[in-house]
C-alpha cells in the first residue's frame, strides 16, 4: 500500500469572538440559524431562533443574544413572538411563555403542567396584559392578565386541539387557525368553518392575515391561498395561479397593499393582479423554506428561513446576518479540552479551535485537513492532536502543522477513534474494520479473526504505558506492546457493566476508568455504567449511588478534584463520591436541553459539552460551558490593540515581506457586512478572506500565498460604509 505523508502549514479562517469571565456559571454558543419568529419593536428586530432570542438594532446592526443560560428563557427554540405593551411575549417550543420589559426585566408568566409539554405556535396580544395563545397539540388560551382560561375540543367548541395562528381582527372579533378548520369567536360566540359546512377548501389554517377591504387570507399547508370575503371562499393555487406549491407557511401584508406569501418553495408577492415568485433561481434566500416574514417600519422585507435571515429592501436582497452566539450551526461529535481554558471540537463543518475569545475554524478548504467530517479527537501526551475523520482519512495536528495520514488502509471508513502507544506507533479504530497501525512507514490492518479483540466495531482506543486498550461492540481487548499479546475483557469474565466501552480515561490518581453505555446486545438491555480497572480486573461502580441510574450514559470526563463528569439523556451529572451526586436539568439549572452528548472538563474545572437541539434530536449544535464557581475563559492579551473597539481599522499585515503566510489584523466597532479580499496589481481578485457579517471586535486571520508568484499585493477591507487598501510583498 502506498503511504502518502504530508507536513503542511495551515491556513485559518477566524469566525468571532467572544470574552466572558468568572460572573457566569453556564455560557451556550447556540447556533441559532433557524428562524422561527420576527417582530419589530421600536427600531429593534426581535429574531425567535432554535438557538435563542436575538435583538437587532436596526440603526446599527448591533445584536444581543439571550437564550437559557443569561435570561429566563424557558427554552432556547422560539417559536412565536408578540409585542405587548411596553412588554415582549415569546412562546417556546414545550416551555411555556415568557414575557420581557423594557427595563430588561424577565418574567415566565406560564411553565406548569400544561403549557410545558405543547409547543406556543402563536401569541396575539389584546391590549392591556391580555392575550391569546394557540398551541400545537393543546388547544387554546386566554390569559387576562392574571389568570388562565384554556379551550379544548374537550371543553368547547375547538375543532382540533392542533391551533396555528390566532388573528385579532380590529372589529375586536378574534380568528383562530386549527387543525380542524377556521374559528371566529365574537364576544361568547364560536362560528366554525370547515370544509363540510363551508366553501373553505381545507381543514389547516397555517397563518391569518387581513386586508385593507376587511377580506381574510389564509395560509395552508395543501390548498394555498385562500381569500374570504365574509360570503365567498376564493383560492389560489398551483392550478390556477403562478404559486409552484401549495404549501404555504406564513402571510404578510405589505404597505404596498399586496401580501407576501413564505412557501416550502421561496417567497411570493402578490399585488392583487401579479405574482412576483423569489427563490433560489433570483435570490440567494438561505433556503428554499421560508418560515416566518416581517414587514419592518421602514418597508424592507425579513425574511426568516431554516438557513438564515434576509433582507429585501425593494430593490436588493441583503444576507448574511448572525443569529447564532456560534459559529457551529452543525453536528459535534468529540470535544477535547487543552491549556487552561482552550478546546478542540470536532464537527460536520471541520475542525474548530475556541481560545476563550476567538473561534478558528480549520477545513479541507482553508487547510490540508483531509476531510470536514470529523468523527473522534484525542490529545497525545506531548500535546498533540489526532483528527478522526468520517470517510476521510486522518491527521494529527500540534497547532501549526497538520501531519496528514492517507492510506488504503484507512481512507474511506469511519474512523471512530486514534490513538498513539509509547513506541510511536498510531493506531486508527475504524467502524467495522478493524484496527489499523502505523509506524511511520507502513500501515498493518488487524481484524478480530488475526487477534483475540472481539469483534471489528472498534468504539474507542486508549494508550497507556505498556498497554493500548481496544474497545469494542461487544467487549474490551488490552494489547501489550511487550510480549505482542491479548487479553480480553467483558461481562463474563470480569467486572465491567457491559460489553460496548465507548470511552476510557485516568484519574488523578493514574486509575483507569471506562464508560459503557445502556444499549441492546441483541438478547436483552444492558445497563451500561463506570468500571474502574483494579489490580487487574474492572470494578463497576453502583448505577444508583453514581445519580445514573436508569439513565442512558454517552460521556464522561474527570477534572482535577477526582470529580466525575458524565453526560447523560437527562441531564449532567457531577458524582463526587459513593451516594454523592448532583444532577444539573432543564428542571433545576439553565441547561439548555437534557439529551447531552460529548463532555470533557479543562484544568480550569470548566465543563464542556455538547446539547442535542431540540428541534433535530439527530443533530448536537449547542456547545456548553459550565463551572460551579464560574466560567473562566479570558485570555490575557499583549496586542496592545486587544482593547474596545472605536473605529473600523485595518492594521498593516506582519511579517512584511513575506514567505508563503502573512497575518492580517482588522477591528469593527459595530455588527457589519465584512469583505476582505486580496488582489494583484493589475486588479484582478486573488482571494477572498471573509465575505459574512460580523459582530463587533478585533480579527486576526492567516493568508497562504504559497501557490502565487513573488510580488507585490493588495488586501482590501470593506465594512459598512469603511473602505481601506493595503499592500503587501510576497518575497519567495
Amino acid at each position: 500500500m502506498k503511504k502518502l505523508l504530508l507536513l503542511i502549514s495551515f491556513f485559518v479562517f477566524l469566525s468571532s469572538s467572544f470574552v466572558f469571565s468568572q460572573s457566569q456559571k453556564w455560557i451556550d454558543f447556540a447556533a441559532g440559524n433557524d428562524i422561527l419568529a420576527l417582530a419589530e419593536d421600536n427600531g429593534n428586530l426581535w429574531i425567535g431562533t432554535n438557538g435563542g432570542v436575538v435583538k437587532m438594532d436596526l440603526s446599527n446592526g448591533q445584536e444581543t443574544f439571550y437564550n437559557r443560560t443569561n435570561s429566563s428563557l424557558p427554552s432556547n427554540v422560539i417559536y412565536s413572538i408578540a409585542l405587548g405593551d411596553g412588554e415582549i411575549y415569546f412562546g417556546s417550543e414545550y416551555a411555556g411563555i415568557t414575557k420581557f420589559n423594557k427595563a430588561d426585566s424577565w418574567q415566565t408568566i406560564r411553565w406548569d403542567t400544561y403549557s410545558a409539554g405543547v409547543a406556543v405556535n402563536d401569541i396575539a396580544n389584546e391590549g392591556n396584559g391580555k392575550i391569546w395563545v394557540a398551541y400545537q397539540d393543546g388547544g387554546l388560551s386566554y390569559y387576562d392578565g392574571s389568570s388562565w382560561t384554556d379551550y379544548t375540543t374537550w371543553n368547547s367548541q375547538l375543532p382540533s386541539q392542533h391551533v396555528y395562528d390566532v388573528y385579532i381582527a380590529p372589529s375586536g372579533a378574534k380568528w383562530v387557525g386549527t387543525g380542524g378548520g377556521l374559528v371566529e369567536i365574537s364576544g361568547s360566540n364560536w362560528t366554525i368553518f370547515t370544509p363540510n359546512n363551508s366553501g373553505l377548501p381545507s381543514y389547516y389554517i397555517y397563518k391569518i392575515a387581513e386586508d385593507d377591504a376587511g377580506n381574510l387570507w389564509l395560509a395552508t399547508p395543501d390548498k394555498g391561498v385562500i381569500k374570504y370575503d365574509g360570503q365567498n371562499w376564493t383560492a389560489f393555487n398551483t392550478d390556477n395561479s403562478p404559486l409552484t406549491t401549495n404549501t404555504i407557511y406564513t402571510i404578510e401584508k405589505s404597505w404596498t397593499g399586496g401580501f407576501w406569501f413564505g412557501t416550502k418553495k421561496g417567497l411570493f408577492y402578490f399585488d392583487g393582479t401579479n405574482w412576483t415568485h423569489f427563490d433560489s433561481n433570483n435570490t440567494q434566500i438561505p433556503s428554499t423554506y421560508v418560515y416566518t416574514l416581517l414587514e419592518d417600519s421602514r418597508h424592507r422585507l425579513w425574511v426568516g428561513t431554516p438557513g438564515g435571515l434576509c433582507m429585501y429592501n425593494g430593490n436588493t436582497w441583503a444576507y448574511g446576518y448572525n443569529t447564532s452566539n456560534s459559529p457551529i450551526t452543525t453536528t459535534i461529535y468529540d470535544i477535547v479540552t487543552f491549556g487552561d481554558h482552550s478546546a478542540y471540537i470536532g464537527t460536520d463543518q471541520g475542525l474548530f479551535k475556541y481560545d476563550g475569545e476567538t473561534w478558528t475554524n480549520y477545513t479541507s478548504d482553508n487547510s490540508y485537513l483531509p476531510s470536514n467530517r470529523i468523527n473522534s479527537l484525542d490529545l497525545t501526551e506531548d500535546g498533540k492532536l489526532l483528527i478522526g475523520t468520517i470517510q476521510g482519512g486522518a491527521a494529527m495536528f500540534d497547532g501549526q502543522n497538520f501531519v496528514v495520514y492517507k492510506d488504503d488502509a484507512i481512507d474511506g471508513y469511519t474512523i471512530t477513534a486514534m490513538a498513539k502507544d509509547d513506541y510511536n506507533n498510531i493506531w486508527f479504530g475504524l467502524n467495522y474494520n478493524g484496527v489499523v497501525i502505523f509506524n511511520g512507514s507502513e500501515y498493518k490492518t488487524i481484524f478480530s479473526s488475526d487477534s483475540t479483540f472481539p469483534d471489528n466495531d472498534i468504539q474507542a482506543l486508549y494508550a497507556r504505558g505498556n498497554h493500548v486498550w481496544v474497545a469494542t461492540h461487544h467487549g474490551l481487548a488490552r494489547y501489550d506492546l511487550t510480549t505482542q499479546s491479548w487479553k480480553v475483557f467483558d461481562p463474563t469474565n470480569s467486572g465491567l457493566p457491559g460489553y460496548g466501552v465507548i470511552e476510557m480515561h485516568e484519574d488523578k490518581n493514574k486509575n483507569l476508568w471506562a464508560l459503557v453505555p445502556s444499549y441492546w446486545n441483541g438478547e436483552s438491555w444492558d445497563t451500561g455504567g463506570l468500571a474502574e480497572f483494579v489490580n487487574g480486573q474492572w470494578q463497576a461502580l453502583d448505577r444508583a449511588a453514581t445519580g445514573i441510574e436508569s439513565k442512558a450514559i454517552y460521556s464522561f470526563d474527570i477534572d482535577n478534584a477526582n470529580n466525575f463528569w458524565i453526560a447523560t439523556g437527562e441531564g449532567l451529572v457531577k458524582y463526587m463520591s459513593e451516594n454523592n451526586f448532583v444532577e444539573y436539568t432543564v428542571q433545576n439549572s439553565v441547561i439548555p436541553t437534557n439529551n447531552l452528548g460529548a463532555v470533557s472538563v479543562d484544568s480550569k474545572g470548566n465543563v464542556w459539552f455538547a446539547a442535542f437541539n431540540s428541534t433535530q434530536a439527530s443533530e448536537q449544535v449547542n456547545l456548553c460551558i459550565f463551572n460551579e464557581n464560574g466560567v473562566v475563559l479570558d485570555v490575557e492579551r499583549q496586542n496592545p490593540k486587544a482593547v474596545a473597539v472605536k473605529d473600523y481599522q485595518l492594521y498593516q499585515n506582519y511579517p512584511n515581506p513575506f514567505n508563503p503566510t502573512t497575518t492580517i489584523e482588522y477591528a469593527i466597532p459595530k455588527s457589519s457586512f465584512v469583505s476582505l479580499k486580496v488582489y494583484n496589481v493589475l486588479g484582478k481578485e486573488i482571494a477572498t478572506l471573509v465575505n459574512q457579517r460580523q459582530m463587533r471586535g478585533h480579527y486576526s486571520l492567516s493568508f497562504n500565498a504559497s501557490e502565487l508568484p513573488s510580488g507585490v499585493y493588495f488586501y482590501r477591507l470593506q465594512a459598512g460604509n469603511y473602505s481601506v487598501t493595503k499592500k503587501m510583498v510576497l518575497a519567495k
